[in-house]
């Protein structure tokens, strides 16, 4: 299981928490959970990201996975990248 959406998660919210407790300033818990949902996000991607490259991310203790080494004409994969690439697109126009 990855862990890096938590440690993204506590890096936003302690990006959102910390500058407002040292200044005194109001911050509202919907400014928090966005800072915890781009945390998320961002560890999400990276790790997407690294997965592409060939040395992968490592699944567990031993186990990597590289997207990179697999064949191109995988058709779950292909998919896969279709239906990410549908979302980007749905994302980015509305």
């Amino acid at each position: 299981m990855f862990i890096a959406p938590l440690w993204g998660a506590a890096v936003g919210i302690a990006t959102i928490i910390l500058p407002y407790s040292i200044f005194n300033l109001s911050a509202e818990s919907a400014f928090e959970l966005l800072g915890a949902g781009l945390g998320v996000t961002i560890a999400c991607t990276h790790l997407l990201l690294d997965a592409l490259t060939q040395a992968g991310v490592y699944l567990g203790r031993r186990r990597r996975i590289a997207i990179a080494h697999m064949s191109y004409d995988n058709p779950g994969l292909n998919f896969a990248f279709v239906v990410l690439g549908l979302l980007l697109l749905a994302v980015a126009l509305f």
